[in-house]
């Protein structure tokens, strides 16, 4: 019993204390905030009436009566316009105040610009973003800049004359007269240190007049021919003529322009590269030999050739360097066989039937006895051409072949 007692006067303590802090003080009096908040200018909807308070409003206008929120619910409620934070903004005393100035302000407690206009403006950058993004805008070049002619418009005044005909020419080919020499438009400007003694001006003055082209001036001889004293005192130039024109680089730009294109779709057919001759010059300028070599013993004919052989020491007008140059060549020789109606030079190879019936039988003369090769090339070539001519024939007509016998030397044991 005595713990009851206990625990139910502690429940009775805490009871008490929570009662108190629930118990706010009671409060009489009465606060505004409506200068706190304020309409967006955008907004259709009317403003909540200054002073209003709802039932629920509670402790004057100082609890949550006065926030933000309990206001924005109210708003939704009666049908206001959202309320927002009041913004100060010039705007909101045009139209309301004395227009002394004397009247503070504001006027009215609409916010300028509402949150609607910051909003639109986000989404139309975002939309533009977007679009471009997807469809991306043509970038134009960087215009030129032209403020050098803001420059040129705050010359000042010049009253003197310069000439600068000495600086222009015309071409030598052009068929229309040329600018007179000293000659001034209307519109040239500064005494001819301006624009007017410029290139472009004086092209410009020429296709309105119909004269020549107008081209920077290039010293050339021609020039003066005919010009100037021959006595070659007077200075020159002797006219203001390019030589040559323009038209004459151009023109040969644009023929060989013409024949590259030509060659490209019609190439020329290249011949082969001649073959080189410059052997012969060192034939031709061989030194003088004013002895003789004898190249018979390297030579010799066919033990089977019906011809006669070539004399010994014979010698032809054509042999040249007393039989050390071309007349000592196997190809010389034989061109000199078939035009004397000789047996074919062949290179000599030795053999003991040259000696057989030529030589002393003692044995003591050298051979050979003759510069004849035995046998001559056409025993083998005969030879040859017979075993080939068998081969075919056996290829065409091959052999019989017989079994082989049969073996019976079992009968022998």
């Amino acid at each position: 019993m005595k713990y009851a007692a206990a625990i139910a006067l502690c429940a009775a303590f805490a009871f008490y204390a929570q009662a108190s802090f629930l118990r706010q003080p009671i409060y009489e009096g009465k606060v505004e905030s409506d200068q706190n908040f304020a309409t967006s200018a955008q907004s259709t909807k009317p403003a909540r009436a200054p002073g209003y308070r709802n039932a629920w409003d509670d402790c004057g206008g100082i609890g949550a009566s006065a926030t933000e929120r309990m206001r924005s619910i109210a708003s939704k409620i009666k049908g206001w316009a959202k309320p927002l934070p009041f913004v100060r903004h010039a705007a909101q005393d045009c139209g309301n105040l004395d227009p002394a100035g004397t009247q503070p302000g504001p006027g009215s407690q609409v916010n300028y610009p509402g949150p609607e206009i910051p909003a639109a403006a986000r989404a139309g950058l975002a939309k533009a973003a977007k679009t471009l993004e997807k469809y991306p805008a043509v970038v134009k070049q960087k215009a030129k800049d032209v403020s050098y002619r803001i420059a040129l418009l705050n010359q000042p005044l010049y009253e003197g004359k310069v000439e600068s005909d000495q600086n222009f020419a015309t071409s030598a080919q052009s068929t229309k007269p040329a600018r007179a020499p000293g000659y001034r438009n209307a519109w040239d400007d500064c005494g001819g240190i301006g624009a007017s003694a410029t290139e472009r001006m004086r092209s410009i003055a020429s296709k309105i007049k119909g004269w020549a082209k107008p081209l920077p001036f290039v010293r050339h001889a021609a020039q003066d021919c005919g010009n100037l004293d021959p006595a070659g005192t007077q200075p020159g130039p002797g006219s203001q003529v390019n030589y040559p024109g323009p038209e004459i680089p151009a023109a040969a730009r644009a023929g060989l322009a013409k024949a590259a294109k030509t060659l490209e779709k019609y190439p020329a057919v290249v011949k082969e590269k001649a073959k080189d001759v410059s052997y012969r010059i060192a034939l031709v300028s061989q030194p003088l030999y004013e002895g003789k070599v004898e190249s018979d013993q390297n030579f010799a004919t066919s033990a089977q050739s019906t011809k006669p052989a070539r004399a010994p020491g014979y010698r032809n007008a054509w042999d040249d360097c007393g039989g050390i140059g071309a007349s000592a060549t196997e190809r010389m020789r034989s061109i000199a066989s078939k035009i004397k109606g000789w047996a074919k030079p062949l290179p000599f190879v030795r053999h003991a039937a040259q000696d057989c019936g030529s030589l002393d039988p003692s044995g003591t003369q050298p051979g050979p006895g003759s510069q004849v090769n035995y046998p001559g090339p056409e025993i083998p070539a005969a030879a040859r051409a017979g075993l080939a001519k068998a081969a075919k024939t056996l290829e065409k007509y091959p052999a019989v072949v017989k079994e082989k016998a049969k073996d019976v030397s079992y009968r022998l044991a």
